[in-house]
């Protein structure tokens, strides 16, 4: 009996030792969640590491491309997000992109080499940048205080047009941070563009201007670019040419590259001549980097000598690269056009500055040729600007009458004459496209000018259905298959009433079909344009005469 219970026992410790080894086996075989947990740590930080040694190395578009497939894990880190983001800002890549990855990293909130303040600070400037300035103030407030922080909100003030509040900070920041030469730039060039607008000085604005002359003579020694900048707002010319002279000469020693920006004040002061002016103007490294319209106006406006404009016009004649507009002077571009040889190539218009234009315009021989509108998304093709020849959206092509449909979203500015110039002469000199105010094009609008419409076939696969319009009603639809008709739909008050279809694709049109009838007393008042050419295949019956005999086979639906 006692054996038989021994016996038993050792039964029980084999069963639970085998039980414990399966337990054990299946633990090893499925980690726990903690362990995978580590391992998708473990890789966002080896696809991080990577991405910073291709950096290192100037590799910044390999750097994107590691930081873009490890983007499975950035749950797992905010510092691939934050590095995504970093890399992007350096490739120019969308700003939406940007803010994407930003608040990504922001949310996951999953730090170990980068900081979340940066992040708030970087998504800050992409929004400033964007004109989205209260949001960034939002974004701003609950930011630590920094020279970067401060700096960015004299960005977002100056920018929302509160002006005293832009004023009473920028006299905090630079009493605060005195050796920052960020904020000091940034209020320089806004006293410049009050001035352009015909403001004068106010005498909160007086006593910050006194205030940074007082110091500059120590913070040029930071950042030179100071010295022509402050020479404009100089009571003593003769100070003033002798700074920008200094800071020209610490340029030409190989210092610093001569800012585009500062031929005009140097030519003004008598510090350059009108011939070194342009020669430095249109170098072939401020030609590459691009050119601003407003430099080219101020330069322009300080030349006295006819030799000078003729140079000028002769180099404007020649120019190869970007010509570009800010239109409210925060140093990014909502316009650019492109030259080749005075020529005009394209032009695209981005308004709120996120790096994806709303409006880019090809040009053949300096003429607008045809466009590309981002929302809703069309392409046009002009036959003579500004008469449209069609315009395509979705699957959709509108065709209106010759000459009888004008859309202009550009005016264009002689920069050989210096005025604007009416259309029957816009191919004559160099032109730069300015944007105009005209409407939005819809396809209600396109609908209204189009007397026909192509499109696929709802019912025949690779056939087009070609709408005729009279004032923007449907009167006829033909549908077309490799050049056959196939199909033709008749219309009265803008809706079909009947079709002949070939149905069986032998080259007769052997079935009619009639639509359901609709009340023309009910109906007194015609649906929009967009509903009436957008009809369905509602019908009664059909009438098919297979055979060609004249037997008739009726369907009823």
């Amino acid at each position: 009996m006692k054996s038989r219970k021994n016996f038993f026992l050792l039964c029980i410790a084999h069963c639970a030792f085998f039980i414990m080894h399966c337990a054990l086996c299946i633990a090893h075989l499925h980690p726990q969640a903690h362990d995978i947990e580590r391992g998708d740590t473990s890789a966002a930080a080896l696809y991080v590491q990577w991405a910073e040694n291709a950096i290192e190395e100037g590799r910044w578009e390999q750097a994107l491309v590691v930081l873009e497939r490890g983007s499975d894990y950035a749950n797992m880190s905010s510092d691939l997000s934050f590095l995504l983001a970093v890399t992007r800002i350096r490739l120019e890549k969308p700003r939406t992109d940007i803010l994407s990855a930003l608040r990504r990293a922001l949310a996951t909130n999953r730090w170990n080499k980068y900081i979340p303040l940066d992040a708030r600070l970087l998504e800050a400037e992409q929004l400033i940048a964007m004109k989205s300035y209260q949001e960034a103030q939002n974004i701003l407030a609950n930011a630590n205080d920094s020279p970067e922080a401060s700096r960015l909100i004299m960005l977002a003030l100056r920018f929302s047009q509160r002006n005293m509040d832009f004023l009473r900070h920028t006299l905090e920041t630079i009493n605060r941070y005195p050796r920052e030469t960020g904020p000091i730039k940034i209020f320089l060039d806004y006293l410049k563009t009050e001035e352009a607008r015909g403001s004068l000085p106010s005498q909160s604005e007086m006593q910050i201007l006194d205030m940074i002359l007082y110091r500059l003579p120590v913070l040029i020694e930071d950042d030179p670019d100071l010295a022509w900048m402050a020479a404009h707002f100089m009571r003593d010319t003769r100070e003033a040419a002798r700074l920008v002279s200094g800071y020209r000469a610490a340029a030409a020693s190989g210092a610093a590259a001569v800012a585009p920006a500062s031929i005009p004040i140097a030519l003004n002061l008598g510090v350059i001549t009108e011939y070194t002016a342009l020669t430095e103007l249109f170098s072939q490294e401020n030609m590459g980097a691009g050119l601003d319209i407003g430099l080219l106006d101020e330069v322009w406006d300080l030349l006295r000598s006819e030799e000078a404009r003729d140079l000028f016009r002769q180099y404007i004649s020649n120019f190869t690269g970007i010509i570009s507009m800010d239109t409210n002077n925060d140093g990014i571009p909502e316009a650019c056009a492109e030259y080749q040889n005075g020529m005009l190539i394209s032009y695209s218009y981005n308004e709120n500055q996120d790096r994806l234009p709303e409006l880019i315009i090809h040009f053949r021989a300096g003429i607008p040729h045809y466009a590309m509108i981002v929302q809703p998304r069309i392409m046009l093709l002009w036959e003579r600007y500004p008469s449209v020849a069609f315009a395509e959206l979705d699957n959709e092509r509108f065709i209106p009458r010759p000459l009888d449909f004008n859309f202009a979203p550009i005016q264009f500015r002689n920069l050989t004459s210096r005025g604007i110039i009416d259309q029957d002469t816009a191919n004559i000199g160099v032109q730069f496209p300015e944007r105009t105010m005209t409407a939005a094009i819809t396809r209600r609008v396109l609908v209204a000018n189009a007397y026909i419409v192509e499109r696929p076939s709802a019912e025949f696969e690779g056939a087009i259905e070609i709408i005729e319009l009279n004032q923007s009603i449907p009167i006829r639809a033909r549908e077309y298959l490799d050049g056959r008709l196939i199909s033709e739909t008749d219309f009265l008050r803008g809706r079909p009433i009947s079709q002949r279809v070939d149905l069986d694709l032998d080259g007769r049109l052997e079935t009619f079909r009639r639509f359901r009838r609709f009340s023309l007393t009910e109906d007194n008042i015609l649906p929009s344009t967009e509903i009436l050419l957008d009809y369905g295949r509602d019908f009664e019956y059909a009438e098919s005469d297979w055979a060609g005999d004249g037997i008739l086979e009726i369907q009823y639906y």
